[in-house]
């Protein structure tokens, strides 16, 4: 094998690895999803599992910004348990929290 062939072959391993990290980081991160959408769902009610994902998330951080001013005007002891609903959803930072 000439050093042109090596170069060949040793190049398409390396593109073989970034297309596999990158599937992976992928799938990684649309597992993390689903689990998040898991635990912040209520119990009671069935997971959807519909697409449109995107809005979906744009849906409940709206509706959990409103539904934590609101309970923080109405019952200050209510702010602890969306905080821990959040917190249990996976989200941590301080704009969900």
């Amino acid at each position: 094998m000439d050093l042109q062939a090596l170069i060949l072959w040793f190049g398409l391993a390396m593109v073989g690895v970034g297309v596999a990290g990158g599937g992976a980081l992928v799938f990684s991160e649309l597992r993390v999803r689903s689990l998040r959408k898991a635990r912040f769902q209520d119990p009671a009610s069935p997971i959807d599992t519909g697409r449109g994902e995107v809005r979906i998330l744009g849906q409940v951080t709206a509706s959990v910004r409103r539904l934590g001013q609101q309970a923080a005007v109405r019952d200050p002891s209510k702010v602890s348990d969306v905080r821990m609903r959040l917190v249990r959803a996976g989200f941590f930072g301080r704009e969900a929290a």
